[in-house]
């Protein structure tokens, strides 16, 4: 069942690379070489889990038209906040 989950994940890392458009061997050495890894059926699933968030990361900053020195800016203008206006009371003691 592990060894399922495992290729299953496999396989989603080399679709993603594609999507990415990235080759496939390139892909493996990159994770092999982050890891550490003599080969690639060595990597664990926290590992891979790892790999495929960063790639869904990059698709989805590729398809938004971003990159990491990109800032995202807000759709709506931001207008400055005022402080809430404080009201002076009065009383038999003095004003607070």
């Amino acid at each position: 069942m592990e060894d399922d989950l495992k290729t299953r994940t496999s396989k989603r890392f080399f679709a993603l690379c594609r999507e990415a458009g990235f080759e496939a061997e390139e892909s493996k050495e990159k994770v092999k070489k982050k890891y550490g890894l003599e080969h690639f059926t060595d990597i664990t699933m926290d590992q891979l889990n790892e790999v495929i968030k960063s790639l869904l990361s990059y698709i989805d900053r590729k398809i938004l038209g971003l990159d990491k020195a990109t800032p995202i800016k807000p759709s709506v203008p931001q207008t400055p906040i005022s402080p809430p206006k404080v009201q002076t009371i009065t009383s038999q003691f003095g004003s607070f």
